[in-house]
């Protein structure tokens, strides 16, 4: 055991030399840290739980990636439901009213619902992809009713599936318009895309174990969760993948022999 736990420490040395020690924190990390800590315990997830990590997560992501709103939307029966939704400050400083009306427009949107295949949402439900919008105007999908009636206005968007555990769409996240400095509605990256498919990956994962109770983290998503709090690379079957700096301490004996990588 000690030979093997060296070898891996070795490893991990060797992959933090490969990135030229250009680590950096991963702002995913400070998102589903919370909803981790709840999948790796034995207890049971109960609805307020549920509740109260969804809330909390998306009040994250808005700070994170500087969006000005976000919905998680789940499907019942044959209508995409609102379930959590949040509006950043910033849509709202220092003026207590135009507070009091976003938090009467969220309270109407969870009472209501979207036909299954309208809007964006729909259109990533039905394909099971993520779809993201520079310019909601020239997309014919866009859902102009919904902005009609919050009077919000909606200018770019990245929509992401939420899947169950046999990989189907059951639900979506959403966010909406990205804020430059100046306060300037701009174009959402490509890595808050991939910050926004992490998410939604631990999101599904925690909706999962709240109703499966038996439902536990796989080998694999705990290795995945640990490389991204480590700053390494999750390393996969495929030796292609692997980076050249391995092969000079390792050999693929030697990777199979310690199980340094999946098989």
């Amino acid at each position: 055991m000690w030979e093997r736990d060296s070898k891996i420490f070795n490893i991990m040395l060797a992959l933090r030399s490969a990135r030229k020690g250009s680590l950096q924190a991963n702002p995913v990390i400070s998102i589903i840290s919370d909803i981790f800590k709840k999948l790796a315990m034995p207890s049971v997830i109960r609805q307020r739980d549920f509740e109260n990590i969804m809330n909390l997560t998306i009040a994250k992501i808005v700070d994170t990636i500087g969006a000005q709103a976000i919905t998680t939307f789940l499907v019942e029966n044959d209508l995409i439901r609102f379930k959590y939704i949040y509006y950043s400050p910033t849509l709202y400083d220092l003026e207590p009213e135009a507070r009091q009306k976003f938090e009467a427009t969220k309270n109407a949107l969870l009472s209501r619902g979207i036909e299954r295949g309208q809007g964006i949402v729909g259109k990533v439900i039905e394909e099971n992809k993520t779809i993201s919008v520079e310019d909601t105007s020239k997309d014919p999908h866009f859902l102009k009713a919904v902005d009609q009636f919050t009077g919000f206005e909606t200018k770019s968007m990245i929509t992401v599936p939420l899947r169950d555990m046999h990989g189907k769409a059951v639900g979506a996240i959403q966010v909406l318009n990205k804020l430059a400095p100046d306060g300037e509605v701009i174009h959402f990256t490509q890595e808050d895309v991939h910050l926004l498919e992490d998410v939604a990956e631990y999101s599904s994962k925690i909706f999962q174990k709240m109703v499966d109770p038996d439902f536990h983290l796989s080998e694999e998503d705990t290795a995945r969760y640990i490389a991204k709090v480590a700053g390494l690379d999750f390393l996969t079957p495929s030796f292609e993948e692997i980076p050249s700096s391995i092969w000079k301490e390792f050999s693929p004996e030697e990777m199979e022999k310690f199980q340094m990588v999946p098989y």
